[in-house]
């Protein structure tokens, strides 16, 4: 019974880790929020370059694009939020 809450305790204590991970790694920018391009228009440069934008979110100093690219693969996207430009993407 113990090594089972052990092993149970080992591995919340990693999957809440996990989140941070994310977030250091999205790093697009410095620039204050204020002076980031809107939602809709990074949905919009997005959509101009192929993608069909399900979700914009907020994910460390970028914007994170859930969505499909033009092969209809689920991909998330990374956005500059200044210049709203890809900065890396993963398909699922």
């Amino acid at each position: 019974m113990r090594k089972t809450l052990t092993v149970t305790a080992m591995i919340l204590a990693i999957g809440a880790t996990a989140p941070a991970f994310a977030e250091e790694d999205a790093n697009c920018t410095t620039e204050p929020q204020d002076k980031w391009i809107t939602t809709d228009d990074v949905k919009a440069k997005a959509e101009d370059q192929g993608y069909q934008v399900r979700r914009v979110k907020i994910e460390g100093s970028c914007y994170e694009i859930y969505g499909f690219d033009k092969d209809k693969a689920k991909v998330e996207v990374l956005m500059d939020p200044i210049s709203g430009g890809i900065v890396n993407g993963k398909a699922d």
